[in-house]
């Protein structure tokens, strides 16, 4: 995946990531062996729920961890002076985000809440 970063100051073509280099994530619900520094950590599996009058199947209160993949540097981060002169900013951009950072030296914790239902119960 590529993280776009949006403000005025940073143009509208500013990434962490990019397509040929994109941040990889192998999210699981288990424990984590991550390269050092960094120490395992643990998801949660979601509770499966299913509703048979709606045909609702739901998965409640997981949570997807990784702390083993690397992030690149900023790309395309730029700023425009006197509206048409643009200076590349994404050296600042990755001191001000510790960026690139090796394998080891990140983390993501993303909870979760997902229903599905068959599309022709869907009306």
């Amino acid at each position: 995946m590529k993280i776009k970063l949006s403000n005025p100051i940073l143009g509208n073509n500013c990434y962490i990531g990019s397509d040929r280099n994109p941040i990889v994530l192998n999210n699981i619900t288990g424990t984590t062996e991550p390269p050092p520094p960094n120490e395992p950590i643990t998801g949660k599996a979601p509770e499966l729920g299913i509703d048979f009058e709606t045909g609702i199947v739901s998965f409640t209160d997981g949570e997807f961890v990784d702390n083993s993949f690397a992030a690149p540097g900023a790309n395309g981060c730029k700023l425009v002076l006197f509206g048409f002169i643009p200076i590349s900013i994404n050296g600042l951009v990755n001191e001000q985000s510790g960026l690139p950072a090796a394998a080891g030296t990140n983390e993501t914790r993303q909870e979760f809440d997902l229903e599905s239902v068959e599309s022709s119960l869907v009306y």
